[in-house]
């Protein structure tokens, strides 16, 4: 018996669905916290007087910033942010007269307390998550 390419086809792509359904079917999703380990890599301790009556949300967002490319001084108070250097690298410069520092992958920083500006002086993108508490418009 003689079974033609496109019966072949459906047949294999059949046994694949069987044999994903059946995958998942057996998959449980755990009862207990295994094989997890976490650490904290920025923060903003929020002031007592922050005003959360606004209506925020908890954003989170990721920048692309080009080789050559900056953001201007700016502030946080009104949204506090942490970001996390993907990769890339960037310069921080603040407004509370420290020196500008360099910002690579797998590091972390934090805007609140003072003013900041970026820039890319690499010959690639420097690419970030920032996550912050925006009010909604």
């Amino acid at each position: 018996m003689m079974i033609d390419k496109s019966k072949m086809f459906l047949l294999a792509l059949g046994g694949l669905s069987a044999s994903s359904c059946l995958s998942a079917e057996t998959l449980v999703p755990p009862k207990e916290r295994t094989g997890l380990s976490n650490s904290v890599i920025a923060a903003v301790d929020l002031p007592k007087d922050f005003d959360m009556s606004k209506d925020r949300e908890l954003r989170m967002r990721k920048i692309t910033l080009a080789p050559g490319g900056g953001l201007p001084m700016h502030g946080h108070l009104e949204r506090p942010s942490v970001a996390y250097i993907l990769s890339g690298a960037l310069i921080e410069f603040r407004d509370d007269g420290s020196e500008p520092r360099t910002l690579t992958a797998g590091q972390a920083y934090r805007a609140f307390e003072s003013g900041h500006a970026l820039l890319n002086t690499g010959s690639e993108p420097a690419v970030f998550i920032e996550v912050d508490l925006p009010t909604v418009r």
